[in-house]
């Protein structure tokens, strides 16, 4: 006898929802579609590398007509400035990870560890700003008692510029 797949059915609707706002994550999505109905899983696409969201979420209903009444009042929806996007996905355009997915149940993502670091890197851009400040009055003042009239700072602000438009 062939061993038979196993299917991973889901059961209920899920719908693609897209250019979602900073600051609307997975808690709030949660209470805000449950006045629609039972949300099941809200899965929030997010960096690996920093943990912030990418802008696109997968929201699984209890039931189907929920989900397609959902999709068809928040198209369009204007959320924070941003229009958003949804649309009612067929469980067969769904890959098998993210039937698995929307089966398992949701974990919160912990930012408190990517938020300090991104607050360590600005305090050391602000810190290397002043550095720069420093340097540049100590060379003018050094040129000064030399008797050469020179201003650096258009010096540093051109390295500046370049470093930015090397970096970008």
């Amino acid at each position: 006898m062939a061993p038979t797949k196993r299917r991973h059915r889901v059961h209920g609707g899920v719908l693609y929802i897209g250019h979602i706002p900073h600051g609307f994550y997975e808690s709030q999505m949660k209470g805000f579609f449950s006045q629609f109905g039972r949300v099941r899983h809200v899965f929030l696409a997010r960096s690996r590398r920093t943990c912030r969201s990418r802008g696109y979420a997968f929201v699984h209903f209890d039931d189907a007509k929920v989900a397609h009444i959902v999709a068809e009042t928040m198209d369009g929806y204007l959320l924070f400035g941003r229009r958003l996007v949804v649309r009612e996905l067929p469980p067969e355009r769904l890959h098998r990870a993210a039937r698995l997915r929307v089966l398992q149940r949701s974990r919160p993502v912990s930012t408190r560890v990517v938020e300090r670091q991104r607050f360590l890197r600005d305090q050391a851009a602000v810190g290397a700003a002043q550095s720069n400040c420093c340097r540049r009055r100590k060379l003018e003042k050094r040129l000064e008692s030399l008797g050469v009239p020179f201003s650096a700072q258009d010096v540093w602000r051109s390295r500046e510029v370049l470093a930015l438009a090397e970096t970008s």
